[in-house]
């Protein structure tokens, strides 16, 4: 179980522990990324030669970084050269032959067959190296789909390609260097690096103060700093599992200090670092694919997710305030807690990129400008405060280290245009959407329970960006056929696609919050499930009500309201808890109540509503006379 577990989880293959000259070459290669980014961010630089080259030199720093298999952790060998040298070839190739390329579509090449046969490799060995073997091994089925399509069964047969047609295709802007690749170079790489910016200067630190400072005293305290701050540094890092080991760090040993169960602390980091995908203005970077895929600005996409994203943190200190009630844990000691005015006082200057970068956005200044002057913001801003300010070694350290923090990223960039061009070039994705209409019978909720299961099977192996993109173009049209808005299928698949990380038995996010807390992987993940409801439950909304803006401002202003209500009232269902002990009964019937105020026409919502009070009120007499006989 642990070997398939590592085999199949993302983030957690080791890199090389590198010394002397390799180690420099990875640093060189890893800041020349970094600079070459910044300044094509910056300049006007031909798709044809800008993606060739992030795409080529991160590959090189994968095959430096990351070892074929475990014997090779301490030495670049023999293969690994070779495939630099590959991947170079195959750059300079595509750079060089691009125009004779377009111009010669369709006409047999042996040149062009052989280098884009070698950029399929490349591709696929990168990411496997950095993911595992699930994502290529897709990559691998789809090829070997374009190619047989005559002999699969039924709908799914075609009728095939040959060799070279499938490699020209994939050896393209349409294909490896297609839209992935481009919104990887062009937006995620630069927020990465203002995410290694945010960790160097230790912004992170700051908002975990300032949580602390607001509700560090409240009851169940601790666990609430967790939430805010870890909401705050994953909405604009986004980096899911590697976002609970840099704040749970803190967080689960001052939650286990202040009377949470290990395995609750870890549960909770899990939860509130995960929301950070799902949080504006990054959203874990899939925000930028979601807007490549559905060609909208990416200003609205960041409007209509901040409801829902409000939902998930509303949830999450719900069930923590019940949980902290429940089993008596207060809040910090006064002394314990660091002082709001003096805390903005030393770090508000750490501030104000987060900030600037959020405000360029508002003003519709596009995203990877946004970014870029963030960093210089970010820059600036560390060089007038003496604790920060960067040394040449500190900001080559970090140059290195966006660029080392991006592969995860960035090593599906080859493999994901490899994956979207088998299954858009035989047609494949509407195949499998009138799948999904055929299973579901044409019922919308059991269509998203579907999509739900193959989000939840596809995020065992990748990270959320690759299986949202994926699923999106295999289960959204089936969504759209039954009624479902073009934005509320894609966001409500985003949620959908943050399951696994949490979800036993392969919850990445909660074996790395357990490893911190030193608590039971299992048992935490369960945890974080039960915490995590709204996980299950927003997508849904998403699909049958105008949560997202998109209907008459009446029925959206309902939705939002009937939304914190019902939600509020499934935290207390599942928690258990409301002045007391609910027992099994009332808890079933408040479940019922919230579906139909979740669900229902404003009467049917009022019935809801009626439902819940009455239980809440027949529980709160209960609970005076059991304490008045006490």
């Amino acid at each position: 179980m642990e070997r398939l577990f590592l085999v199949l989880s993302p983030e957690l293959a080791r890199t090389r522990d590198l010394g002397g000259a390799t180690k420099n070459a990875a640093v060189f290669t890893g800041v020349s990324l970094s600079l070459f980014m910044l300044y094509s961010a910056l300049a006007v630089v031909s798709f044809y030669v800008f993606l060739p080259i992030y795409f080529g030199v991160t590959v090189i720093l994968v095959f430096i970084l990351y070892p074929a298999r475990e014997v090779s952790l301490n030495r670049i060998t023999a293969v690994d050269y070779l495939l630099i040298v590959a991947t170079v070839v195959v750059v300079v190739y595509f750079m060089t032959q691009f125009e004779a390329m377009e111009n010669r579509v369709g006409l047999f090449s042996k040149p062009d067959l052989f280098f884009g046969l070698l950029a399929i490799i490349v591709s696929l060995e990168s990411c496997r190296r950095v993911l595992g073997i699930l994502l290529p091994g897709i990559g691998v089925i789809l090829i070997l789909y374009c190619y047989f399509g005559p002999y699969f069964p039924g709908q799914f047969a075609h009728k095939g390609f040959s060799l070279h047609r499938i490699i020209e295709y994939m050896y393209s802007l349409e294909g490896i260097f297609g839209v992935i690749c481009r919104v990887y170079a062009t937006y995620i790489f630069l927020f990465i690096l203002f995410g290694a910016f945010l960790t160097a200067t230790k912004t992170g630190e700051l908002f975990i103060n300032v949580a602390l400072s607001i509700v560090g005293g409240a009851i169940g305290g601790a666990a609430k700093v967790a939430v805010i701050g870890s909401g705050l540094i994953g909405s604009i890092v986004g980096s899911g599992a590697a976002n609970v080991a840099i704040t749970g760090t803190f967080t689960i040993p001052l939650m286990k200090k202040a009377g949470f169960k290990a395995h609750v602390a870890a549960a909770l980091e899990a939860g509130a670092s995960i929301g950070g995908h799902i949080t504006p203005p990054v959203m874990g970077s899939v925000i930028f694919v979601m807007a490549a895929l559905t060609e909208t600005p990416y200003i609205e996409l960041v409007k209509i997710a901040i409801i829902p994203a409000i939902l998930w943190y509303f949830s999450f200190y719900v069930a923590i305030h019940l949980h902290a009630v429940k089993h008596g844990i207060k809040g910090m000691e006064r002394d314990e807690l660091p002082d709001f005015r003096k805390t903005l006082k030393r770090g508000w200057l750490l501030i104000l990129p987060p900030v600037i970068l959020i405000l360029l956005l508002g003003f519709r200044l596009s995203p990877h400008l946004s970014a870029v002057y963030s960093i210089i913001c970010m820059f600036i801003v560390a060089m007038i405060r003496k604790d920060t300010r960067f040394t040449l070694r500190t900001l080559i350290q970090t140059l290195y280290n966006g660029a080392k923090g991006s592969l995860a990223i960035g090593a599906t960039a080859g493999t994901m245009g490899i994956i979207l061009a088998g299954i858009t070039f035989p047609g494949f994705a509407l195949k499998f959407s009138s799948l999904i209409l055929s299973y579901a019978h044409n019922f919308l909720p059991f269509a998203m329970v579907l999509v739900f299961f193959a989000a939840y099977i596809l995020g065992m192996g990748m990270t959320v960006t690759p299986a949202y993109v994926i699923l999106v173009v295999l289960a959204a049209p089936a969504l759209l056929k039954l009624g479902v808005p073009l934005l509320a299928a894609h966001l409500a698949i985003v949620w959908f696609s943050q399951s696994s990380p949490l979800t036993p038995p392969f919850c990445l996010a909660a074996f790395v919050g357990a490893g911190i807390a030193e608590s039971n992987p299992m048992k935490t993940g369960f945890t974080s499930v039960r915490f995590a409801f709204v996980l299950f439950v927003v997508p849904f909304i998403m699909a049958y009500k105008p949560l997202l803006m998109n209907g008459p401002w009446m029925d959206v202003i309902i939705t939002i309201i009937a939304s914190f209500l019902g939600i509020g009232l499934i935290a207390v269902a599942i928690e258990g808890f409301w002045l007391g002990s609910i027992n099994w009964f009332f808890r079933l019937f408040l479940f019922f109540g919230a579906g139909l105020i979740l669900f229902g026409n404003i009467m049917i919502q009022l019935l809801g509503l009626l439902i819940a009070v009455v239980l809440l009120l027949i529980h709160r007499h209960h609970q005076a006379v059991v304490v008045v006989e006490a």
